[in-house]
């Protein structure tokens, strides 16, 4: 068995023990740097995929190399993984699904509706804001000065 006390940081790490062991916290001594790792892999985004279009995979790449060229359709990402003009799809070899769609929601609330109305031959105007369709509307603005803050 080798002497624990020969290890370079053996002070280091038996004063470390100590402290931890005594509940006080210790900042343990930096490492030396390690070397630069290799560039990671990217994405090349396409948009929508489109037919009779040519899209790459990251051995083959001739835009950007090493990444990966990605596309929307049918609501989800895709990733391709070789070079092909496949319709991204389930199963296929050549496409790897990214992000797919999720569920669509419940909808939503209508808005507020605007109108514009334009004026005579003077050009002035005024837009009337707040619900048409049996409501009233809650302000009148002559361009961007309030005429009227109450219904109309």
């Amino acid at each position: 068995m080798s002497n624990p006390d020969t290890h370079p940081n053996a002070a280091a790490i038996r004063a470390q023990l100590i402290a931890e062991a005594k509940g006080k916290p210790v900042t343990p001594p930096k490492g030396e740097e390690g070397e630069p790792g290799a560039d990671g892999q990217g994405l090349n985004w396409r948009g929508a995929w489109r037919p009779g279009t040519t899209y790459h995979g990251p051995e083959d790449n001739p835009e950007k190399p090493s990444h990966y060229d990605a596309v929307s359709h049918n609501g989800s990402s895709w990733l391709a993984l070789t070079t092909t003009t496949e319709r991204p799809r389930t199963g296929s070899s050549a496409w790897d699904l990214l992000a797919e769609k999720g569920k669509d929601g419940k909808a939503g609330q209508d808005g507020q509706r605007v109108v514009v109305v334009g004026g005579g031959g003077g050009g002035a105007s005024a837009t009337v804001t707040g619900q048409i369709d049996g409501g009233t509307p809650s302000s009148i603005y002559g361009g961007t000065t309030p005429i009227d803050g109450g219904g109309v």
